[in-house]
């Protein structure tokens, strides 16, 4: 049974099942604007998550001049903040660049670029070793972008300087540092593979068939580019929140 976390008025992080949700949400104990969590920590407004049916808000009288209390003015959630705030910007910056704006344009491809690498630090700090739960199609080849540029780049020019015969000394430094890192990365990339798995609702094992010479990684790579199983599954919800 899938996991869920809202935080409540006080501020109050609570745990509940997916169907529970929809049951707090039809009662009017969770609002549209209501934060909730998925398992793997990624956090929305309840209004974004489908399959929620939400009850008719009651208004209520408000003496005047009162002062308002913390359950009125719950303390937002600083993920959700940054969320919102970076998505704006974002925009902002898109539609000026959709204008012709050179400004924008470089500013665009920074923010792009900060944003694959939020992603990629996010595995390597809180899931290099996590094999459980799901991954999303778009999770696996942002960190591949990553995995390429890091650690295969650095060993190409490291083999074209080798073959040119100048700067051999810097050449192999660069294979070398290529190599570690490629190392480095395999256990991650590996476990996000199995997660992607998961997410189209097969088991992690079916990441062996890649050592099926010839076409082992043909079939591989064809499951990895599969869309998300819709609602939650044996490994736990749907990473785009969707029912």
């Amino acid at each position: 049974m899938a996991k869920w976390f809202y935080y409540s008025e006080s501020g109050k992080k609570i745990e509940v099942t997916g169907g529970e949700l929809k049951g707090l949400a039809k009662m009017g104990r969770i609002t549209p604007e209501t934060i909730v969590e998925t398992e793997d920590g990624k956090t929305a407004r309840a209004g974004k998550v489908k399959g929620l049916t939400f009850a008719e808000a009651t208004p209520t009288e408000t003496p005047p001049f009162a002062e308002p209390t913390d359950a009125q003015n719950p303390e937002p959630n600083t993920t959700e903040v940054a969320k919102i705030g970076w998505m704006s910007s974002y925009n902002a910056l898109k539609t000026s660049s959709q204008q012709g704006s050179p400004e924008a344009m470089f500013f665009l491809g920074y923010f792009s670029l900060y944003a694959l690498g939020i992603g990629f630090w996010d595995i390597i700090k809180n899931k290099y070793s996590m094999m459980n739960g799901r991954a999303r199609r778009k999770e696996l080849w942002m960190f591949s972008l990553w995995y390429a540029l890091i650690a295969y780049v650095p060993m190409f020019i490291g083999f074209v300087l080798l073959d040119s015969g100048e700067l051999e000394v810097i050449g192999g430094l660069l294979v070398f540092v290529g190599i570690i890192f490629s190392l480095a990365l395999l256990c991650p990339m590996i476990n996000l593979q199995i997660r992607r798995l998961h997410d189209i609702g097969k088991s992690g094992w079916f990441w062996l068939i890649s050592f099926i010479p010839y076409v082992g990684g043909i079939i591989l790579l064809v499951l990895m580019c599969l869309d998300s199983q819709r609602g939650d599954n044996q490994y736990g919800p749907n990473p785009k929140g969707e029912y």
